[in-house]
């Protein structure tokens, strides 16, 4: 009577142990071991987007003269970024001397 209360005390958890486990195994799906293999190569991959769209400038700074003079040489072209104290615009010296003649009147 002893030796069947001790199988009955070890049996009676391993089997719960092991209808616990079958319970795991049948409600775990199931993983498909098929498996896409695919050599590798090496290849240019382009990351760049085609999107329009306007930028503006942070601050705007209107550029004019009142006298007609002509322009030498432009330093920049368009896109370029320019930093304060950069030369942009070389205007003609024909006109020069009437330009500081006009500073000066401008200056008494």
């Amino acid at each position: 009577m002893k030796n069947s209360k001790e199988s009955i005390i070890w049996l009676l958890p391993s089997i719960f142990i092991l209808v616990i486990l079958l319970m795991i195994g049948t409600c775990t799906p199931r993983i498909n071991d098929k498996f896409l293999v695919v050599k590798v190569r090496r290849e240019n991959l382009e990351i760049f987007e085609k999107i329009r769209g306007k930028a503006e400038a942070k601050d705007l700074i209107a550029i004019g003269i009142d006298i007609q003079m002509g322009i030498d040489e432009i330093y920049f072209k368009e896109g370029d970024k320019v930093k304060k104290g950069d030369i942009i615009i070389k205007f003609s010296d024909y006109k020069q001397n009437d330009v500081d003649n006009q500073m000066k009147d401008k200056k008494r």
